[in-house]
């Protein structure tokens, strides 16, 4: 790994950031190079209008479309250059005319005058507006490139875990397996002591592990189409096999959708709530049913269990890692946060209804398949016979 990465040079870097954005030079900033020919050709046509013409302020308005030209440079001295040059040429153009009698003349120049410096003062309004805009843009711009930094060190990191650390705790197990061979058959001390820690090293290991899914779960790019939840159900309930076996746990299902996700993920979601579950149970035998309710743009999934049940002042905030109820029964408190992530990456949400000692029921939303899949593109309807697992 390159670098570390920490939450204090992270804001160190956001600082950073700010700071040399604040010093960027005004000459960095683009403009559009047709403005200030566009402004110079404007003024001096106007000028020659204004002294061919017969007498009268009207030809000068075209003063007011050069400052708004200069305003469109995004240089705040230009702007004042040719508003002040506007106003001069203003003043010069009712000298060299031939007034007529009253004071109409004066009254239209003045006019024409208060226009173009209502028009400058817009123009600064949008120059300072546009400079403010440019600079937000150059700092999120900056912001987003360090971010994608801390990203890739999180990923190196990622990959020091999932390598670096694992093989330590591999080879840490193997010797202490190893040395309890090698001790006597009367010094269970010592084997109780060698447990403990081949069973610290296993927890360690599952926590790494989670870690790692967490990781993937948020940051892994989706790979989205029409998976059949019937065969992702079936898959993961032949990995949990041995422990529906060991607790004679049942699980009940009837037809379910086609839904848009990515089947990976969508497998991961769906294990680790019935593994919850299962983990979960109460003196009975785990029942678990789970039920889907089609919708016009989600489907939504209930997992339904027969368990120890969450007590409502803990259900807000099971979902967050490394949170666990007051029931909890060990783990790493990682598990509902992935969930979530996965989750609410496919654009649902998740939730819980649950009762102490009346079980749980998790609840949650994944997009439905496109009409288009080939799958749905059948006469027949689609529908499956339930489904039931039993250990």
């Amino acid at each position: 790994m390159d670098s570390a990465f920490t939450p204090a040079s992270a804001m160190g870097q956001f600082d950073a950031v700010i700071k040399q954005d604040e010093s960027l030079p005004k000459a960095a900033r683009k403009e559009p190079w047709w403005a200030l020919p566009a402004a110079i050709i404007l003024t001096f046509l106007t000028l020659a209008l204004d002294l061919v013409m017969p007498r009268g302020a009207s030809p000068d308005i075209g003063y007011c479309a050069a400052v708004l030209m200069a305003a469109t440079t995004g240089r705040l001295r230009v702007l004042l250059t040719f508003a002040a040059a506007c106003f001069a040429l203003t003043i010069i153009g009712y000298h060299l005319e031939d007034h007529g009698p009253g004071l109409m003349d004066v009254f239209d120049r003045a006019m024409v005058v208060g226009v173009i410096l209502l028009t400058a003062f817009l123009g600064w309004r949008r120059v300072r507006i546009s400079q403010v805009l440019k600079r937000q843009a150059e700092v999120l711009e900056n912001t987003t490139r360090q971010l994608a930094r801390s990203n890739a060190d999180l990923e190196r990191f990622a990959t020091v875990v999932s390598h670096d650390l694992r093989s330590p705790l591999t080879a840490l197990s193997l010797n202490l397996q190893l040395l309890a061979r090698q001790l006597p058959a009367h010094d269970e001390d010592s084997r109780q002591i060698i447990g403990d820690m081949r069973g610290s090293i296993d927890d360690m290991g599952n926590l790494i592990r989670s870690l790692l899914e967490h990781g993937r779960a948020s940051h892994e790019k989706l790979d989205l189409c029409a998976c059949d939840v019937d065969e992702v159900l079936t898959t993961v309930l032949k990995r949990l096999a041995a422990s529906l076996q060991s607790s004679a746990g049942q699980v009940t299902h009837g037809p379910l959708p086609l839904v848009r996700a990515d089947q990976s993920q969508l497998m991961s979601l769906f294990q680790n709530l019935v593994e919850n579950a299962i983990k979960y149970r109460s003196a009975e035998p785990p029942r678990i049913q789970i039920s889907a309710r089609p919708g016009p743009c989600f489907c939504t999934f209930s997992i339904r269990d027969n368990g120890i049940g969450i007590d409502p002042h803990h259900q807000h905030r099971i979902f967050q890692i490394f949170e666990r109820a007051e029931s909890s029964r060990g783990g790493a408190g990682v598990g509902l946060a992935v969930c979530k992530s996965i989750v609410e990456r496919h654009g649902g949400k998740i939730w819980v209804e649950s009762r102490p000692g009346r079980g749980a029921t998790f609840s949650f939303t994944i997009p439905n398949a496109p009409p288009n899949t080939p799958e749905l593109q059948t006469d027949a309807p689609r529908e499956r016979p339930l489904t039931v697992a039993v250990g």
